[in-house]
């Protein structure tokens, strides 16, 4: 047994986010039970935090990428279980190197892998095609972030009994501050009266942040006392910035761009909004709802499973931008209604989605690791 459980992300990390912070808890839980953890990434995460917590846990990075053909791909995760020679292995974010589905469990079972497990937390799933449910079938546990996604598994004709959902969560307090409303406020010249709109997006098509700038600008125009704050996208780069502009919101819209708990400005919003085009449950909208914020989102993929509308938030339709102004103009207009919902969702994330427990469970049912 190496004592090695390498994360195969497939990803880029560029903050101390929410993904983060469950990874460097299971790190803990990892190494309170004599493994240590090893994370592959597509570069060198950019948060020096997160970077010196995993070197505190006795964890560390690989920086090597997944993507290219068939032969690249063998030769990246040989070369990854060569090295580390783990006991576990979780893929997570294969992106659009299918490959990775055929190669991953098959590798790891002629390197000895104790466990291995493939964790899907979006929507995508491709068409079924020769030998993928094979491949499939030699994941030990293949689990969804969401009850949708796994549907999504089902409706492409995938009924391995290997699949199960398995919602992930926030780790460490969450919680709103007064005093960090007022400062964030001031930080961006927001002023104290001022209805705030959040958002915690990264600047990719998916995520609907133009939707989300276009239904503003709607509301605006009704409210010109609304403003709204940005958090996760750096505007010197985004196209989204120059859209504020043309709209005429540029000086009611403030940029918090990329930071480690970005969660915290969020203190300063009214609302939170997620106007996805695709969401396989949005672990964002579950920090907006730790800090009791009511919910605006896109009735797509998991968020229902997150968000109760009528109850927590409401929902609107993917891309219907009317459908998405009048909303947010109904809560900002209602600050009974915006209070109510926003303790409905606090409620919600409690009951459901703390991300210690979550980690327990994940460690102890699916990668079979004795506490």
């Amino acid at each position: 047994m190496s004592k090695t459980i390498l994360h195969l992300t497939g990803m880029r990390s560029t903050k101390c986010g929410a993904l983060e912070h469950y990874f460097l808890y299971l790190a803990k839980l990892a190494r309170d039970r004599g493994f240590r953890t090893v994370l592959q990434y597509k570069a060198p995460p950019a948060s020096r935090t997160y970077v010196e917590e995993l070197t505190r846990l006795g964890a560390q990075t690989s920086v090597r990428r997944l993507e290219g053909g068939l032969l690249r791909t063998l030769w990246a995760v040989t070369g990854l279980l060569w090295n580390y020679r783990p006991d576990v292995l979780m893929l997570h974010f294969p992106g659009d190197n299918d490959y990775l589905t055929y190669v991953t469990p098959v590798l790891a079972r002629l390197f000895r892998v104790r466990r291995v497990v493939r964790m899907v937390h979006g929507l995508h799933t491709p068409p079924l095609q020769h030998g993928r449910e094979w491949a499939l079938s030699k994941f030990d546990h293949i689990l969804c972030v969401s009850d949708a996604v796994t549907e999504r598994f089902r409706m492409h004709g995938y009924r391995p009994n290997n699949l199960r959902t398995h919602y992930l969560g926030l780790i460490g307090e969450h919680s709103s501050s007064a005093v960090a409303r007022s400062s964030i406020r001031q930080e961006f010249g927001i002023p104290a009266a001022a209805i705030v709109i959040g958002t915690t997006v990264f600047d990719n098509p998916i995520k609907g942040l133009d939707i989300l700038i276009k239904s503003f600008a709607v509301l605006h125009g009704r409210m010109p006392e609304a403003h709204l704050l940005i958090v996760g996208v750096d505007p010197t780069v985004a196209e989204n910035a120059k859209l504020t502009t043309t709209l005429g919101i540029a000086s009611v819209t403030h940029w918090a761009a990329i930071r480690d708990d970005g969660w915290r400005y969020l203190n300063a919003a009214d609302i939170y909004v997620q106007p996805s085009r695709s969401e396989g449950l949005g672990l964002a909208i579950i920090e907006a709802m730790a800090l009791e914020l009511p919910v605006v989102a896109s009735r797509v993929g998991g968020i229902p499973e997150a968000v109760e509308d009528g109850v927590s938030g409401a929902l609107v339709p993917p891309e219907d931008e009317a459908a998405l102004s009048n909303k947010l103009q109904e809560l900002a207009q209602n600050g009974t209604l915006r209070n109510a919902m926003g303790k409905a969702g606090q409620q919600r994330y409690l009951e459901h989605f703390r991300g210690e427990t979550s980690a327990q469970v994940l460690l102890e049912r699916y990668a079979d690791i004795a506490p």
